[in-house]
């Protein structure tokens, strides 16, 4: 054992040092089986992974991989694109409701009054339309690790109609000196347990309040008062939770953090290096001790120099350089990293996709690598991962938004919402609706759009989930048609509606023509009995 080793294990914890010797011993003793993760040897010594809580593992590390994931999503290509493409597939213009009301009256006037109250009213600031908020809240989840939805009540004025409003806290603004296990001058003390500004019933563990700075720590006109507490029941925590009695989330970024740093480093030197080397255009090789070539005309000693006493030349179309005996000039060109180092970048690309659960495709956007069906595949992989991100995105943003959205118009007496006793009264009824949320284009419409009619007239699958598989409604698309089509009568337009099966039928043929003009194949001989003896 080094001596180091042997240095770290004399403060290594006694019942660590134990296990090590029971381990050894019953190795030693001829005991065999069991997993060969968990042995101990030369190689694996060193491997003493702990086993902290969640919670505890937040109070390490939280901070500093939120404040690397930020970096890296300012400064690393790679980072920057992982979660763009989350939030374009996810999230895209906004996931929109759509009641199940029978009165179209009724679901009208619900839908207007979401679009309105989206536009200008949701954001506490203004700034923002309600899908925008969308789309910075699940930003915030990604490379924050988690966002606080607060639910603010505001006054009425002229552009307020509903006092709803939203404000969006980061994790940087939770008060996570508010713990049981740090104790700080300005804690607050609490007859209940707080882990990482999150304050706990003790009987079932469920969040009661949420310990808020009043401002962003580090940022202009930071404030130093301390935290105030947000009751659980004005807000909605949402972040990625990972392991049972996990408290306050952690980047997305957490896994491909060191890769994309090492990447990006890698690559910053290469760029650096190629930089350099392409501002010398060309080298003269003397096999004397002259300082100068013969690149210049005149006296060397009056060539213009730096200020390390360099003789500043450049090289122009149709020069004539004459060299003295033994001089030559050599080209030198930029620092291009060779070829063979492409499969190793493209490999460290794919690992960083695999931990953002991501394929190559999709967070490179390179489709070179792979053939049209392998591509298509990673798409549809890609979707399987995009699909619970939406629905979760539905149930920890737009819904918790939704109903205090309804709650709220009808104390506010909006045109189309009934009066709160009513709406509390059947409140399960009034807030049923189905959102739809962005689908995707499909890479063989052709192909989709026959087997979709096949599946459709075959009783497999509805025009709605086609639609819906698309980012569209049914009935929206259903109340277009009918519309062209009336302005269509009232203008006496025609439009061909056999257009697309003349094109199949066209396409059939042609490819029952080629079928038969290939020569039938000869049936093999059998050979006569009594052959070749």
């Amino acid at each position: 054992m080094k001596l180091t080793q042997r240095i770290a294990a004399m403060f290594r914890p006694a019942a660590q040092r134990v296990t090590g010797r029971r381990s050894n011993f019953f190795a030693s003793a001829g005991g065999g089986g069991g997993y060969s993760g968990a042995k101990v040897d030369r190689l694996t010594q060193d491997w003493q992974p702990g086993n902290a809580g969640p919670n505890q593992i937040h109070r390490a590390d939280g901070g500093m991989l939120r404040d690397r994931s930020r970096d890296l999503v300012l400064n690393n290509p790679f980072a920057k694109s992982a979660v763009g493409a989350y939030i374009a597939n996810v999230n895209e213009c906004g996931i929109f409701p759509k009641p199940l009301f029978e009165d179209a009256g009724v679901r009208k006037a619900w839908v207007d009054g979401w679009e309105n109250y989206g536009e200008s009213e949701a954001d506490v600031t203004g700034m923002q339309t309600v899908y925008e908020l969308a789309g910075l809240w699940l930003e915030e989840l990604l490379v924050g690790g988690g966002c606080l939805t607060h639910f603010v009540e505001l006054p009425p004025s002229i552009e307020r109609r509903i006092p709803l409003a939203v404000e969006l806290i980061p994790e940087e603004r939770f008060a996570d000196d508010q713990d049981d296990y740090v104790l700080f001058h300005n804690r607050r003390k609490a007859n209940n347990p707080i882990f990482r500004g999150v304050e706990l019933d003790a009987r079932t563990g469920r969040p009661l309040r949420y310990w808020i700075r009043p401002t962003h720590p580090n940022d202009l006109g930071a404030s130093f008062n301390e935290p105030f507490p947000i009751e659980a029941k004005d807000c909605h925590y949402a972040f990625f939770k990972k392991r049972i009695g996990q408290y306050r989330g952690v980047t997305m970024l957490y896994a491909a953090i060191m890769w994309l740093w090492k990447l990006g480093y890698y690559t910053d030197n290469e760029l650096m290096a190629s930089a350099i080397k392409s501002c010398f255009a060309a080298v003269i090789n003397t096999e004397d001790d002259q300082d100068f070539g013969g690149l210049h005309d005149g006296d060397p000693d009056g060539a213009s120099t730096d200020v390390w006493f360099n003789t500043l030349e450049k090289l122009a179309p149709g020069i004539v350089a004459r060299l003295r005996k033994g001089e030559t000039v050599t080209g030198v060109g930029p620092n291009v990293p060779m070829g063979d180092s492409m499969a190793w970048l493209i490999f460290i690309e794919r690992a960083i996709g695999i931990a953002m659960d991501l394929s190559y495709e999709e967070l490179v956007r390179d489709y070179s690598q792979g053939n049209f069906s392998s591509t298509r595949a990673s798409a549809n992989a890609d979707r399987k991962r995009f699909k619970p991100m939406q629905q979760f995105a539905i149930n920890h943003f737009y819904k918790p938004l939704y109903r205090r959205f309804a709650m709220s118009a009808s104390r506010a007496g909006i045109e189309g919402f009934p009066r709160p006793a009513a709406l509390l009264g059947d409140l399960d009824n009034w807030l049923r609706v189905a959102w739809q949320a962005p689908g995707w284009m499909s890479v063989t419409p052709l192909d989709d759009a026959r087997a979709n009619e096949i599946e459709i007239h075959n009783g497999t699958k509805s025009r709605a989930k086609v639609a819906a598989e698309r980012g569209e409604d049914w009935e929206e698309n259903f109340e277009q048609i009918d519309r062209e089509e009336q302005l269509a009568d009232d203008l006496k337009l025609s439009f061909s509606q056999a257009v697309a099966e003349e094109t199949m039928q066209a396409e059939s043929q042609a490819a029952a023509e080629a079928k038969a003009a290939q020569p039938a194949k000869k049936p093999a001989s059998k050979p006569q009995k009594g052959a070749n003896k």
